[in-house]
């Protein structure tokens, strides 16, 4: 499908609920950047989610900020967290 999107083989794609869109927060983030990259836009009937309206492209924008920033930590030589030893209460 994204294949399809990146050769513009359709403008908008149409989706019953998010989650039959993508499994995890940063899948959808990574999906949804790169429709909007492709040009395609994205509508969700259940979560009245729309990227063909004004508000929407706002939000968007917003999920753009926060794939950004996601792949910014992903490539960050930040060491990974160490889970905490001992009893924790």
């Amino acid at each position: 499908m994204l294949a399809d999107a990146r050769r513009r083989e359709f403008d908008v794609l149409m989706v019953w609920r998010f989650d039959r869109l993508s499994r995890s927060v940063q899948h959808f983030v990574n999906v949804v950047g790169e429709l909007r990259d492709s040009g395609v836009d994205l509508v969700s009937h259940e979560q009245s989610f729309d990227t063909t309206t004004a508000m929407s492209r706002r939000m968007g924008r917003a999920v753009r900020t926060i794939r950004r920033a996601h792949q910014a930590l992903e490539s960050s030589s930040y060491p990974a967290a160490k889970p905490l030893e001992g009893n924790v209460t």
